[in-house]
């Protein structure tokens, strides 16, 4: 197990305006899901990967709520 430190709890993050999935991130890194998607992200949930790639980029949590 990695033992890393929790920083921010489990949380929805939102895309256009519903529940994009969830996420939660430890000290140097982040598991995010995506709700409803297989596994071609992008094909299923265009949105919900733009906004999820949006925040990556920017080095930043997925949003949570609109």
């Amino acid at each position: 197990m990695l033992e890393l430190p929790e920083e921010t709890a489990w949380r929805a993050w939102y895309a256009g305006g519903e529940v994009g999935g969830y996420v939660v991130g430890y000290r140097g890194l982040v598991f995010a899901t995506v709700r409803a998607a297989g596994h071609l992200v992008p094909m299923y949930q265009p949105e919900r990967a733009l906004a999820l790639f949006k925040s990556f980029l920017g080095g930043i949590l997925p949003p949570k709520g609109e």
